[in-house]
């Protein structure tokens, strides 16, 4: 069956003339996003897009479909616009990434705005966010992207969802951390990290050469290039660490709170991301309830970045 979204995916693609690019805008991987394309192609019976190694362009059934696709998704913004305006609200829902820092910020924030509302629920979603977080069971969503990334994220977000705004929360760094042992090891660098290994080196600010002189500084002996290990849950990080003493760990700053009695953190870090919290206008404006629950979180927020250990 054809959905809006299914229609959305295309006119993204049809519009930047890439399929790895509207995956980008839309949030999803491009191997969903081209499951989507097919599935559109089959509906209609017809090809939509010429491929080639070099180019995307529509054919001319595509490009019959393009205006009146683009007419279609307009009509659905302006009918959600006018039922939005309309809509009550008597709880607070949440979707939040499954993470230490957002499940300790979001739950904290939860039980202070209790204390307060006892009457009014505030249901916290756990999500991937493969897809974009719908809008209409959500007041809050939150997620961070990438570094150097912040004009795509507003762009993606507020293009896909009416009514949608966004407010940074905190800045995070990566840290290094290991453990007392790490002097004079003649075995490779192992370097484990929660983000994938792509995202990390491909980093503006992270630079090898740094983090070797850093460890040479450290009484590190070996010198040879380091061996990045497979991301690896929260709960081996420590002991991990800790059992190889030629093992560390790359972590959000914001991430190692609870590891603090366990790991030692080094003066090595690098900006990793920006992390937002993103609230639906109409209804903070429908509801004043929520408005105090936002201020109750960023208030928090603000606490969290400030508890941050300095690093050694």
């Amino acid at each position: 069956m054809l959905t809006f979204k299914d229609l959305q995916y295309f006119e993204s693609i049809a519009r930047l003339n890439s399929v790895s690019k509207a995956a980008e805008e839309q949030f999803i991987s491009q191997p969903a996003i081209s499951q989507s394309l097919k599935k559109t192609e089959n509906y209609f019976g017809v090809p939509l897009f010429e491929r080639s190694p070099s180019a995307l362009r529509l054919t001319a059934a595509g490009a019959e479909l393009y205006p009146r696709v683009e007419e279609l998704l307009q009509l659905q913004n302006k009918l959600f616009s006018s039922v939005k305006t309309t809509q009550t609200y008597d709880a607070i829902n949440i979707a939040v990434l499954p993470l230490p820092i957002y499940q300790s910020i979001f739950y904290l924030a939860k039980a202070l705005f209790n204390q307060a509302y006892p009457n009014i629920p505030v249901n916290i979603y756990e999500s991937s966010f493969d897809l974009p977080p719908d809008a209409e069971p959500y007041f809050f969503t939150c997620f961070s992207p990438e570094v150097n990334s912040k004009d795509r994220f507003y762009t993606k977000w507020l293009h896909q969802i009416p009514h949608l705004k966004t407010t940074e929360i905190m800045t995070d760094y990566f840290c290094l951390v290991g453990n007392q042992a790490y002097r004079h090891i003649h075995t490779p660098v192992k370097i484990d990290t929660l983000f994938s290994l792509e995202v990390i080196k491909t980093n503006p600010q992270f630079e090898e050469k740094k983090l070797l002189t850093h460890l040479k500084k450290l009484g590190f002996t070996y010198q040879k290039p380091i061996v990045y290990m497979d991301p690896i849950s929260y709960d081996n990080i420590a002991n991990s660490v800790q059992s190889d003493p030629s093992c560390f760990a790359l972590l959000p700053s914001n991430f190692i709170l609870p590891y603090l009695g366990v790991l030692t953190v080094f003066n090595f870090k690098f900006l990793m991301s920006h992390h937002y919290v993103a609230y639906n206008q109409i209804a903070l404006h429908q509801f004043p309830q929520a408005q105090y629950f936002l201020e109750i979180l960023l208030n928090e927020a603000q606490k969290y970045i400030s508890s941050a250990p300095p690093t050694k």
